[in-house]
């Protein structure tokens, strides 16, 4: 995850948004190696983007409260949801 030189310098607001960000970008580079098949572990790589991505948000929410929505926090869980059948199988594989 790459985050802004000046990071220590911003306010607390702006730090908050660039880290959440830089969260962001780092899940659709796995949800792009999830799709394309790349990696040892992709679904796990991508459900653990998404897991530090949620966590940050709730982290920073009083900073956060003016740019992130529920909705946008519930779309997240329902991902989290979503993909974690396929998690199970694939630890239920490995367990084999």
């Amino acid at each position: 995850m790459k985050l802004p030189a000046d990071l220590l310098t911003e306010s607390p607001a702006e730090a908050a948004r660039d880290i959440a960000l830089a969260q962001l970008e780092a899940c659709k580079k796995r949800a792009r190696e999830l799709a394309a098949g790349k990696g040892k572990d992709p679904l796990h790589d991508f459900r653990v983007s998404v897991r530090r991505l949620r966590s940050t948000l709730r982290a920073w929410k009083p900073l956060l409260r003016k740019r992130v929505k529920k909705k946008h926090t519930k779309a997240l869980a329902d991902v989290q949801t979503a993909t974690g059948g396929g998690r199970d199988c694939e630890v239920a594989v490995e367990w084999i």
